[in-house]
């Protein structure tokens, strides 16, 4: 059945006819015919329904346009056209901005960009809260150094202001204020986050390192560094730096960096050596300070080179002659002055005459007045505190005191630097000390015993190359202070990647290459050892750290061993040869120092006794792996693992058993015997007793016939 257009109807399909009524109401609708309304509402679900196949990655390939569909081509639009279109545009890119062509539903999709950026600014924050530090890692390590920077910082620019000029550096002296200031406020936040070990394990709970670090001495010293002391400058007039001495309380930080960078660094001895020549310098430069502040109570402009305090005579600013003079190739005769008469004791009473003479020959070299006040003002503090010259005589009171409080800060810096350095040197030399004492006991022994001077002077030889790269020391020796399980850490960063790359191994679980890595033992060969010789016992497998090693072969050839090599893989097995043990079948020496690593047959046996498994495993692959050599010989076969205590005692079990078990059908045997025997005898008593005439005539006939 087909309609009035031609479309064929489903069966049980009715077609409702209007009526002449219906058809005669304007703007009247029938009843089976769809309204504008839910024709537009079923378009813009189709046309959402087709934007989300497009958009599903499942759908790149269908046949469906939605741009042809709701988008069709169009005539070129004016110039209006397009500024509108623009307009609308930049309106999609704005959250929560609807266009006159946009429906409610597009604007609900879009994404709200504030959200996520409000969201994602909420989960950087938490994380940022959540965040605790270790004191072991990095980031703490070089955060403490940039604090000790500003500890540093502060020491030495504090009191720099008593002198000249300085003032002039204002602006760049608050800017570094303000930076370290908001680096102190941070360190406060980074140690309220400073995990600690509590019964062996590290806290990292927020509340627990905040409570921990409150009842800290160094929570008070932080807080206490930062109370802005600056702003009683506004009510007093008082210089501002000074004011900032409450920023020395952070000064905790400074000897906590220098013991974590001596355990950080390669060269201790050079990084207390530093530290000590920074304290000293501190201690110079504030009394520096202080020397200058009391001179700058008296006439500094005097000219008398024998006044306590700092004058400008004493520091005058250099000169440099303009002619000729100590000149090997010319020299200007009108560039010397001529003493001819005049006493050395009584140089000082013509001063000015050389002055005068060398007014025009010369040059002078303005420095300023911060660089000449200094530079005295150090040099006397450091004259003064190590008690090595002698300076002119104090005149007040107040120069007497700094000078006895120099005396006895000196006489503690002395012996400070004296100890410390002392310690030192003794520290550096340790080593160097032992391995004298260890040489002049060998020299002395080997000469007492007459020794080859050529083995004298490999021995000498050898010592030396262990004391410059000090492999002298096993690494058991070195590790034995660590727990067993950093031990093998350890070990296995050093050697597990060369135990996989022998053939006969590379396939072991990680578990068993474990237990074989800690079983390695270290040797060093100096030039010309051997490591093994053909025709020794074949027991160990050797593997080539460092060094260069040759093998001979039968013909004289030699074969270079470089680094990773793997001497007698199948050595660590029980190689047999006409029911005997295998021999080595190459000569290995040494060319240079070379370290090798041994692994005994001993050792893997012990190991594989608890894998059964992989013990018939290595053992067919060992057999693979010596049909496929290309010196094959067939009267080599791989022997039989040795059995494990456990396997030993299982076994001797098994056989009691089965001792038992024969003794027992032995016995049973013997006891069915016995009684078959008993009666065998008790019918031959009975029958002898029966028949004793007859018989005995029978023997007796027997015996005439004979």
């Amino acid at each position: 059945m087909r309609n009035a257009d031609g479309d064929r109807l489903a069966a049980g399909t009715s077609v409702n006819h209007p009526s002449p009524a219906q058809e005669g109401e304007e703007g009247g609708e029938s009843a089976g015919r769809p309204t504008f309304a839910n024709l537009v509402k079923t378009t813009i679900m189709m046309r959402n329904w087709l934007i989300s196949a497009d958009d599903r990655p499942d759908n790149n390939n269908s046949d469906l346009n939605t741009t042809l569909v709701f988008q069709p081509q169009t005539q070129p639009q004016t110039d209006s056209n397009n500024v509108n279109r623009a307009a609308n545009s930049d309106a999609l890119r704005r959250p929560g901005v609807v266009t006159e062509n946009e429906t409610e539903a597009q604007t609900e999709v879009r994404p709200n960009r504030r959200k996520r950026l409000k969201d994602a600014g909420k989960t950087k924050l938490r994380k940022l809260w959540t965040l605790t530090v270790s004191p072991t890692s990095n980031f703490y390590y070089f955060w403490e150094g940039v604090v000790t920077a500003g500890c540093l910082y502060n020491l030495f620019i504090m009191v720099l202001y008593v002198f000249d000029d300085f003032e002039l550096y204002q602006v760049e002296w608050s800017m570094g204020n303000y930076f370290f200031d908001v680096c102190f406020v941070v360190d406060i936040f980074v140690r309220s986050r400073k995990t600690y070990l509590s019964e062996g394990s590290e806290v990292r709970d927020i509340k627990a390192l905040m409570m921990h670090y409150v009842g800290t001495i160094e929570f008070a010293l932080d807080i206490l560094c930062l109370l802005p002391c600056e702003l009683i400058s506004l009510v007093i007039a008082f210089q501002s730096s000074f004011l900032r001495l409450n920023r020395l309380l952070k000064s905790h930080t400074i000897w906590e960096f220098s013991e974590r960078a001596q355990f950080r660094t390669n060269y201790p001895h050079g990084m207390r050596i530093l530290m000590l020549i920074v304290t000293c310098y501190i201690l110079f430069h504030i009394n520096a300070s202080v020397y200058f502040t009391l001179s700058r109570m008296k006439n500094m402009t005097s000219s008398d080179r024998a006044e306590w305090i700092f004058t400008y005579t004493k520091n005058a600013n250099p000169m440099l002659p303009t002619c000729r003079t100590l000149s090997p190739i010319q020299d200007d005769s009108d560039c010397n002055w001529d003493e001819t008469g005049i006493e050395i004791e009584n140089r000082g009473r013509h001063i000015p005459e050389l002055v005068t003479y060398w007014s025009n020959r010369s040059i002078t070299i303005q420095c300023s007045n911060f660089l000449r006040q200094y530079s005295l003002s150090i040099y006397w503090s450091a004259l003064t505190l190590t008690t090595c010259g002698q300076q002119p005589y104090p005149n007040a009171w107040e120069q007497n005191a700094l000078e006895i409080v120099d005396t006895v800060i000196g006489l503690i810096v002395f012996a400070v630097i004296v100890g410390s350095v002392g310690n030192i040197v003794s520290t550096m030399n340790i080593v160097r000390s032992k391995y004298q004492e260890m040489m002049d006991g060998l020299k002395f022994y080997m000469l007492y015993r007459n020794v080859d001077p050529r083995i004298q002077r490999r021995v000498v030889s050898c010592i030396e190359y262990d004391y410059n790269v000090r492999v002298k020391q096993d690494e058991k020796e070195i590790f034995h202070t660590l727990p067993p399980r950093l031990q093998g850490e350890m070990a296995v960063q050093l050697h597990m990647e060369a135990l996989k790359r022998v053939e006969l191994l590379n396939e072991l679980e990680a578990g068993l290459l474990y237990e074989l890595v800690l079983r390695l033992h270290q040797q060093m060969l100096v030039p010309g050892d051997y490591l093994c010789r053909k025709g020794e016992p074949a027991k160990e497998m050797y593997i080539n750290k460092q060094g260069l090693l040759q093998r001979e072969s039968d013909s004289g050839v030699y074969t270079n061993l470089k680094e990773g090599s793997v001497i007698g893989e199948l050595s660590i097995l029980k190689i047999e040869r006409d029911g005997m043990l295998a021999k080595r079948r190459h000569t290995v020496r040494s060319v240079g120092y070379t370290e090798v690593y041994i692994l005994k047959r001993e050792d893997v046996t012990e190991v594989l006794q608890d894998y059964p498994v992989v013990r018939e495993q290595l053992h067919d692959k060992a057999h693979n792996i010596m049909l496929m050599s290309d010196d094959y010989d067939s009267t080599c076969n791989v022997g039989m693992w040795s059995k494990s205590l456990e396997e030993k005692l299982g076994y001797l079990e098994d056989t009691l058993d089965i001792l038992d078990h024969d003794v027992s059908i032995l016995f049973n045997d013997y006891l069915e015997s016995s009684v078959a025997l008993k009666q065998s005898t008790t019918m031959l008593e009975e029958t002898y007793k029966k028949h004793y005439q007859e018989i005995k005539r029978d023997y007796a006939l027997r015996s005439q016939d004979q």
